[in-house]
């Protein structure tokens, strides 16, 4: 495999998609471009020596990719004929939940709607309304939104692969849920990659709820490219006072794709009185490797996050999981509770966080992970820490790495099954167990995903 320097990759990501002209017709975007830049270019691409990237080989990940690249004669030109398959029945075959209220980004920027029924702007009129556009056109109609925490400086937006993405995204998909409006039925938001003329993606979202809404999100990722590519996607959801989210994250990738690099960095702001619930599904075969990065900032006191998260990793794939959860306030509680198995040649890393600030008090925060190693091969390292300076505190967290009970397995088979079918009952039972806090409307389709 040949070895791209970590400086020839910065290069490559950073000049491999011009900024778009639109950006730079705002001032407001047009420093925050200019600033994600000079962060990238001063941090560059997180190494081994990064705390957090210790475990997670994204270098060589990259160096893969852009070997297959080399390797196949990459041409824009013909990568862009074998992506002209869009239909809407095609679209839907993608989508395994309900697609009333579904939202397609594809590649990023382009937003479609799969139900014709939707208008811009909201609903029929017979649903609770909410707005809906581009992130450059939610910028000209809310701009105080976009100004108090669209890429807001903090460590969030500081991380160099958070700031290529803002130095690199085209355009993106604004949602803002108006105050007291409760919608009843999940909303899909789907990205759908075709890569035209390009390798790399830079997709992005920025959800604003207002005070006493709720909303259930669900965002699935489907690529209809079976070449290397390099996916970084950043999603910022704000929760105003007394407001209620949910956010599952669907990555069900069940066909080999050589050499893939998937980022995904969500970041979350909670006001007093807001309830955020995270559900994660990872189910992947494909090489090379995806990281998910979660960060919570409980701004107001009795805020509350709950983060679950279940994974199945096949393959020479690796999975990365950093959880970063910050208590600013009193009375705030956060619960981390993460599953998943492991087999032959692929690796996942949990690193979870929750940092506590100081003069705060009642604040309470558990975090746990319990993974399983299937067969001889797999990797599995869980990282889970404490960042406590304050006294009025009860936090306390655990990790379990494991191998499927013998036991059990005995037992099982004692009653008559077969080896196999007691492994999946036993296997699918403990995945199961990681989607019990899903809604109701999501919980079936998350199952059946996890257990196939």
């Amino acid at each position: 495999m040949s070895d791209f320097s970590k400086s020839k990759l910065e290069s490559y990501l950073l000049g491999s998609r011009p900024n778009d002209k639109k950006k730079q017709c705002c001032l407001f975007f047009k420093n925050i471009v200019k600033e994600a830049e000079d962060i990238f270019i001063k941090k560059g691409l997180p190494t081994n020596r990064n705390e957090s990237y210790r475990y997670f080989p994204l270098i060589e990940i990259l160096n893969q990719l852009l070997s297959s690249l080399a390797k196949k004669q990459y041409s824009p030109s013909n990568k862009e004929q074998k992506n002209t398959d869009l239909s809407e029945s095609r679209i839907q075959s993608l989508l395994p939940y309900n697609k009333q209220r579904c939202f397609q980004l594809i590649d990023g920027f382009r937003i479609n709607l799969i139900n014709h029924s939707l208008a811009k702007g909201g609903l029929a009129e017979s649903e609770p309304t909410f707005r809906y556009s581009t992130i450059m056109e939610g910028y000209r109609d809310f701009p105080l939104f976009f100004k108090n925490y669209f890429n807001r400086k903090n460590k969030f937006s500081s991380c160099p692969l958070v700031a290529l993405n803002c130095a690199k995204w085209i355009d993106g998909l604004f949602i803002y849920i108006p105050a007291y409006t409760k919608v009843e039925k999940p909303i899909i938001l789907s990205n759908t990659d075709r890569f035209d003329g390009s390798v790399s993606l830079y997709p992005r979202t920025f959800i604003y709820v207002g005070e006493g809404s709720s909303v259930v999100f669900c965002k699935t990722n489907s690529s209809l490219d079976k070449e290397p590519s390099f996916k970084n996607q950043v999603s910022e959801i704000v929760l105003s006072k007394n407001s209620k989210v949910e956010f599952c994250d669907v990555e069900n990738e069940s066909s080999p794709i050589a050499s893939n690099c998937n980022l995904n960095h969500i970041k979350v702001y909670q006001e007093s009185e807001s309830f955020f619930k995270s559900n994660l599904l990872a189910r992947s075969y494909k090489r090379g490797g995806s990281r998910y990065n979660i960060s919570v900032d409980l701004i107001g006191e009795k805020s509350e996050a709950n983060l679950y998260g279940v994974y199945r990793v096949y393959g020479k794939n690796n999975l990365g999981l950093h959880v970063d959860v910050n208590h600013h306030s009193s009375f705030t509680k956060s619960h981390q509770h993460y599953r998943g198995v492991v087999y032959k040649n692929s690796s996942v890393v949990f690193d979870g966080y929750v940092g506590v600030d100081s003069k705060i008090e009642k604040v309470e925060a558990t975090q746990s992970h319990n993974g399983w190693i299937i067969e001889a091969g797999g990797k599995l390292i869980a990282k889970p820490r404490l960042s406590i300076n304050s006294d009025d505190v009860s936090c306390h967290h655990e990790a379990l790495i494991t191998q499927v009970s013998q036991d059990l397995l005995f037992y099982m088979r004692s009653r008559g099954l077969s080896f196999d079918e007691a492994k999946k009952i036993i296997l699918d039972g403990f995945l199961k167990s990681g989607l019990e806090q899903s809604s109701d409307e999501l919980r079936a389709a998350l199952e059946l995903l996890a257990t196939q």
